[in-house]
Formats: C-alpha cells, sequence, structure tokens
C-alpha cells in the first residue's frame, strides 16, 4: 500500500508496507558469534544496511506521529460530539421549572446574601439563559437579606442601596428574611428593607445606634413576622419607645432576646410573653418576674442569665406553665435560686447544660414541680460520684416514669447503662444517646438491648465513644434496635 493509503479492513494482515520489512542481512553468519568481518568492503555493506534501516525508522516514526495526531484529532472531534449531544439529550433540560427551583433553593446560603461574590445563586445565574429566567422569576430564591460585619470589603456603599432595592425587587411578595449583624450604618440601605417590613417574617438583628432610632423610633410595620432575634448593644433607655416598638409585633411566636453587661430585662416587652411559643435570653437579668406570664407550652431557653442585684432571688414560688425548659451555662447561684422558686407542671422536656453544674437543685426542682417528663437532656463537664447518685435519683424519680429520650453527656455511663440494664427506672425508653462512654464494653450493651427489648429502639452515641464490635451492631439491628454512630460529640 502506499504512503498516504488507509486500511478499508480494519485488520493488520494486508496493511503492512513492503517497503518497512528488515532488508536482508549482508552477514548472517556474523550475528550468532565474535567473528570479525572478512574485509572492508563487507564492512561497507553493512554499514549501508545500517543506514538503509535507520532511514527507514525515521520515515516509519514521521509516519507514526501523522497517523496519532490524525486519529488523536478524529477521537477529539468524536468526544465532542458525543459531549455536545450528551448535554442535549439530559434530563435535566427536561425538568420543570419547579424542580429547577427546588434545586436552586438549596443553593440558598441564609448567611450569605444573593448579591455577594460568593453566592452560590451569582453563579446559578450565570450558567445559561434558562437558569437565569427561571431564578430571576422565582421571588423565594431572593428572600434572604443578608449582612454580617463590615459590607465594605466586597461591595461599595454607593451600590449597596441599589442591589438590596433590586433584590427587593425580585423577591414580589414572598415573606422575607432579614439579618443584620455588625457594622451597619447606611441609613438609605435600612430605608428600603424597612420599607418592606410588612414582608419581614424572620429577622436576626443586632442593635446599635442607627437601627435602634430606625426600629424603635420610626415604628415599622412588622405584621408577619414570626420570629425576632434582637442582640442589643446598648441597654434599652426609653421604654415608652420600646413598647410602642413591641406593640408592632402581633405574630411573634419565636423570641431571642440578648442584652449587654447581663442587662435587666425591660418592662416593655412584658406584653410579648403571653404571645411567645419559644423564647431564648441570652445574658440576662430579672428573669423571675415574667416567668409566670408565659403560655402554657411556651419553650424557654435560658442562656448565660445571672441575678440582678435588686429583685432577685424570690422567695415565693414562681408558677410558670412552660412545657420546655433548657438552662445552659448559667451562674450556679442563678441555677440555684432558680429550681428553688420555679414550679413548672407542665414540664415535658428539660435540658441542661453545665460546665460546673450540679444535680442536686435540679432534682429538687423537678421534685417540687411534680411535673411528667418526657424528654431529659443532662451534659455536665464536671462529675463525682455525688453527681452519679443524684443523676440515678432523678431517673429513679416518678418525674422519670415517662421518659421516651433520654441524652446523657457524662462520664460515667457504664454505671447509668448497668443501672439501665438492672433496674426498672426509665421503663417506657425509646431513645438512649451516650455522648461520652467511657468503660462500656458489647457484653454492656447486649445486656441493656436484653432488659429493655421491644421498647428501647435507638442507640446513639459519637464514633469517638461508642465503640462496638461490627458483629454486635449488626446483631442489635437484627433484633431490632437502631445503632446511630455519629462523627461528632
Amino acid at each position: 500500500m502506499s504512503d498516504d493509503s488507509e486500511c478499508t479492513h480494519l485488520c493488520m494482515a494486508h496493511c503492512i508496507d513492503a517497503r518497512s520489512q528488515p532488508p536482508q542481512s549482508p552477514c548472517v553468519n556474523l550475528l550468532s558469534n565474535n567473528f570479525a568481518p572478512r574485509d572492508d568492503s563487507q564492512i561497507h555493506e553493512i554499514r549501508n544496511a545500517i543506514q538503509g534501516a535507520e532511514a527507514e525508522l525515521d520515515r516509519l516514526q514521521d509516519r507514526l506521529r501523522a497517523t496519532i495526531a490524525r486519529i488523536t484529532s478524529q477521537r477529539a472531534a468524536l468526544q465532542e460530539f458525543v459531549n455536545s449531544h450528551r448535554g442535549v439529550a439530559c434530563g435535566l433540560r427536561r425538568f420543570p421549572n419547579e424542580i429547577l427551583v427546588e434545586i436552586f433553593s438549596h443553593c440558598i446560603h441564609p448567611t450569605l446574601p444573593p448579591c455577594h461574590p460568593d453566592a452560590a445563586l451569582s453563579s446559578v445565574i450565570s450558567v445559561c439563559t434558562r437558569w437565569r429566567a427561571v431564578a430571576l422569576a422565582s421571588p423565594s430564591l431572593w428572600r434572604y437579606f443578608t449582612f454580617d460585619g463590615d459590607i465594605k470589603p466586597w461591595m461599595q456603599i454607593a451600590d449597596l442601596r441599589r442591589l438590596v432595592s433590586l433584590q427587593v425587587q425580585r423577591s414580589s411578595g414572598t415573606p422575607l428574611s432579614v439579618r443584620l449583624m455588625g457594622y451597619v450604618s447606611d441609613v438609605d440601605f435600612l430605608d428600603v428593607l424597612l420599607k418592606v417590613s410588612c414582608r419581614w417574617q424572620t429577622a436576626t438583628l443586632q442593635v446599635g445606634q442607627t437601627l435602634y432610632n430606625r426600629l424603635f423610633k420610626c415604628r415599622p410595620d412588622f405584621t408577619i413576622l414570626k420570629e425576632l432575634t434582637l442582640e442589643f448593644e446598648e441597654p434599652i433607655c426609653d421604654d415608652d419607645v420600646a413598647a410602642k416598638f413591641v406593640q408592632s409585633l402581633p405574630s411573634l411566636v419565636d423570641l431571642t432576646l440578648q442584652l449587654p453587661r447581663y442587662g435587666r430585662i425591660p418592662d416593655a416587652f412584658k406584653s410579648l410573653w403571653p404571645q411567645l411559643l419559644a423564647c431564648t435570653l441570652v445574658k440576662c437579668t430579672g428573669v423571675f418576674p415574667i416567668l409566670p406570664s408565659f403560655s402554657p407550652d411556651t419553650r424557654l431557653t435560658l442562656w448565660r442569665c445571672s441575678l440582678s442585684d435588686m429583685a432577685d432571688p424570690l422567695d415565693a414560688p414562681v408558677h410558670s406553665a412552660i412545657s420546655a425548659l433548657t438552662i445552659r451555662r448559667c451562674y450556679s447561684k442563678f441555677v440555684d435560686e432558680l429550681a428553688k422558686v420555679l414550679v413548672a407542671p407542665r414540664l415535658k422536656k428539660f435540658a441542661f447544660f453545665e460546665r460546673n453544674g450540679e444535680l442536686s437543685s435540679i432534682s429538687r426542682f423537678l421534685g417540687h414541680s411534680s411535673c411528667t417528663l418526657t424528654h431529659l437532656t443532662i451534659h455536665l463537664n464536671a462529675y463525682s460520684d455525688a453527681t452519679l447518685g443524684e443523676l440515678l435519683t432523678i431517673l429513679d424519680s416518678p418525674c422519670a416514669r415517662y421518659i421516651v429520650d433520654l441524652d446523657l453527656h457524662y462520664r460515667f455511663p457504664k454505671e447509668v447503662v448497668d443501672a439501665l440494664a438492672t433496674r426498672d427506672i426509665v421503663p417506657v425508653l425509646r431513645s438512649l444517646s451516650l455522648r461520652d462512654c467511657r468503660g462500656l464494653d458489647d457484653a454492656d450493651v447486649m445486656a441493656l438491648h436484653a432488659r429493655r427489648r421491644p421498647v428501647l429502639q435507638q442507640l446513639c452515641g459519637p464514633a469517638n465513644s461508642l465503640v462496638l464490635s461490627q458483629g454486635v451492631v449488626q446483631a442489635l439491628e437484627a433484633a431490632g434496635l437502631e445503632v446511630v454512630i455519629t462523627a461528632g460529640r
């Protein structure tokens, strides 16, 4: 075949170029021994044969490179064809707009504004014309207005009003979620958001002087605002102004209130307590007087709260209808006084997170409240035999007879598990979480399951502490006990 011909049979049998065959050797008798050529003429003949073979090698090498380049080019063209047409036939192109919107909604980061250059939504609208049109026509994708810290590094103040106005327009009539933290001083930017305050549904606000003047003195319309977090940088001085602000929150059911320097809860908020379903008080004093104001089924969280120098503590019992109480890293004196005066007979869920807390006061509180718990969480970082005894006393008390969910971060889980496996305490327990399983082994868990089956349905713990053999895990799951090994603590 000629150099430029191609095989039409896609085989190697008939495509070998005759010129590419090795030449006849002029010294076959010398290839298998160490004898010298007979004379100079034979040496000359051998060298000519070598030069001819080397020239043919070069020619074949060039031909090989050309063939590889041609095949590579053909392969690239075919791959490009496959890729382009596969994209056209991809099912993603046939997704309805509603499905695309649902996918895009998972790209939204509530703490990152859509106009931020790192926001995923900014990338989504740059993919193609259809994606951009779908995203821009979906108001729910633009409902988050989030500004944390100083906005200058990524946005000019002059552009802020324009971008916020554009996002307000894109959000149409959908309820909004607003987060304003740290540096907020541009009045025009705030005015744009406050003009649509009637659409605010959730808000997290770090209240400095500028925001205070706009929120409390201009009285925006927060008709549908349901969840509100307020972090005050300065104490509230004008209760009348604050009271008018509170009156603009008819739909609020979830409030988180953080005061500076352990400030006393203003009387202006007293009208809010009966309408709340969830309330978190952070760094507050004056908590006791408001406890009776909460409506039944309110979930109350007290975080780093303290006693005030004036009205606290109280000697008379304080009755409250709350259904859930979480105490997280409050001052020990505050916890002792709270446990002494609070009576919460409707309490169903109780959580206690303390670094150096003891459980004696908690045990007395649960006892004189005569409550019936369904969920109990105890997380402590300081331990003693007395603490273990107090925990077992709580678990053996009437308030624990109907606990279905028990979550312990405790360094004596073996003793607790042994008690659960040998004593008739917490009889209807369905879910047990052990966050610090020192000394616990396969036999302990198997004994626990044997005593608690079939009521106990779930055992949870982190991988670094709940160490069980694979065979035991499989046996427990086969017997109906779900074992959940988590990554964190």
